[in-house]
């Protein structure tokens, strides 16, 4: 699968003999090793997509082995636009608009390490470490320089991987004063 492409995707068709067999809403993709999976809900009776393909043949005619092909469906128009994943208000077809995603990067950076990209590294390979998911060794920290857990304080706390970091400013660790959706 395309990653690219996939994060555009709102809604994927399930096919089966040559029929669409249903629809669901894309919430997500994974990454497994070598393969990529998508990560959604299954659309009941009554969504406008579902209901408009359902039995319907394949529209993505293709002599390809891939059994992954990708198309627009003018059903799905209504519901690609979506605000900038970095909260600037602006609308787009993406998660973010171009660079858009370095500037939410960037202003966390600020905001919670105080602009150490390097202090959010750290922090980013030790929830990894804590989360069980590999890291990258050597990148982040020099070499004998291991971080206790007094070094912890003050820096933000994941919890379990599936929470979020922050609400809303007012909880961000540090902060006394304050000063930008996936």
């Amino acid at each position: 699968m395309n990653k690219e492409r996939l994060s555009r995707e709102k809604f994927a068709l399930i096919i089966g003999d040559g029929r669409v067999c249903a629809v669901a809403e894309i919430r997500g993709v994974s990454v497994h090793e070598d393969r990529v999976a998508l990560d959604g809900e299954a659309l009941t009776e009554g969504h406008p997509v579902r209901d408009a393909w359902i039995g319907k043949p394949d529209p993505v005619v293709n002599a390809s082995q891939n059994p992954v092909g990708y198309c627009d469906l003018p059903e799905e128009a209504e519901f690609r636009e979506r605000p900038c994943g970095c909260g600037c208000g602006e609308i787009s077809t993406r998660d973010f608009l171009p660079g858009h995603d370095v500037r939410a990067f960037q202003d966390r950076v600020r905001r919670m390490f105080a602009g150490s990209a390097l202090e959010f590294i750290r922090w980013v390979d030790r929830m990894a470490g804590d989360c069980g998911l590999p890291v990258l060794a050597g990148h982040s920290q020099p070499a004998g320089d291991v971080a206790s857990p007094d070094d912890r304080r003050g820096r933000p706390s994941l919890g379990s991987p599936s929470v979020a970091l922050f609400d809303s400013e007012d909880s961000l660790p540090g902060k006394e004063s304050h000063a930008g959706s996936g």
